[in-house]
Order: C-alpha cells, then sequence, then structure tokens
C-alpha cells in the first residue's frame, strides 16, 4: 500500500518486460545463471502483477458491476493461460511477442487512475474522482427552471 495499486502494477510489468526481452541475449551468448535468474524475476513481477491486478479490478470499477469485471479478468487470464503453450509452434521467438503485449499493458496501465486513498465508486455514473458532471444522489437538492423563468428547489428520491 505504500506505492499504490498503480505504482506497483507498472513497476512489476515493467520487470517481466526487461526479464523477457533480456532472457534471449543471455541464451544467445552463453549466460545461463543470468537468464536463469532473470527468468525467476519474471515470475515473482507475474505474480506480483496479477495480485495487484485482483485488487485493482475491485477498487476501480463500481459496485454494481465489479463481480462481472473480476469474472472476465479471470477468464482472460485462463485463456491466456491455454493459448500461452502454443505460442511457441507459431512464433520463432514467442519472448517478443510476449513483450510487445507488455508493453500495450505499460500503456494501458499508464491511463488508468490511481485509487490509493479513494473510496470505492458505487455505482456507473459515480467515477473514481468524484460525481460527474450532471449526476446527482439520492437525497441531494437540485435546482431547476420551469417555463415561467421561475427557479425552483426539488429534492431527488
Amino acid at each position: 500500500d505504500l506505492l499504490g495499486r498503480k505504482k506497483m502494477l507498472i513497476i512489476s510489468v515493467f520487470f517481466v518486460f526487461l526479464s523477457y526481452i533480456l532472457s534471449p541475449y543471455c541464451n544467445a551468448h552463453g549466460y545461463v545463471a543470468l537468464e536463469t535468474f532473470l527468468l525467476f524475476v519474471a515470475c515473482i513481477a507475474i505474480e506480483t502483477a496479477f495480485t495487484v491486478i485482483i485488487i485493482y479490478v475491485g477498487e476501480i470499477f463500481p459496485t454494481t458491476i465489479r463481480s462481472t469485471a473480476s469474472g472476465l479478468l479471470y477468464l482472460s487470464s485462463r485463456i491466456g493461460a491455454i493459448a500461452a503453450p502454443y505460442a511457441v509452434f507459431f512464433f520463432s521467438y514467442p519472448q517478443y511477442i510476449v513483450s510487445i503485449l507488455l508493453l500495450l499493458s505499460l500503456y494501458s496501465i499508464w491511463h488508468l487512475p490511481e485509487t490509493k486513498g479513494k473510496t470505492l465508486p458505487t455505482d456507473i455514473e459515480e467515477n473514481l474522482l468524484g460525481k460527474k458532471e450532471g449526476s446527482f444522489k439520492m437525497g441531494e437538492i437540485i435546482e431547476e427552471e420551469n417555463t415561467n423563468g421561475e427557479k425552483t428547489e426539488m429534492t431527488k428520491v
């Protein structure tokens, strides 16, 4: 909780990216110990990223769609786990394909809001920065002009 979800996710995905880019170089030049270390770092970083994503999805989506978003997260991760072994058969350097996907992930994560210290959104109209312009909550007094130009106050129930 010290760094926040977004920074921790960026750091862990970056370490996975770095490890996947450098491991073929180490393999080609005979640095087996360094390659093993990099792949070990990648495994730890992947587990860290997945743990942070589980928490982050629960905080970023509103209560009304939180379980659906979590379900889609697990579904997409299982599809990736099923498809990953077959990448070796279709691509000569699958590390580079994974690295490109990791760069796309880093770009996407960069544009997500930080949830550290923020309240959880409860409905779709409410975003992480507060309520959206033009929306209101139950019991809130709103002011409207009628057709005669008179202002009236109403309480939203």
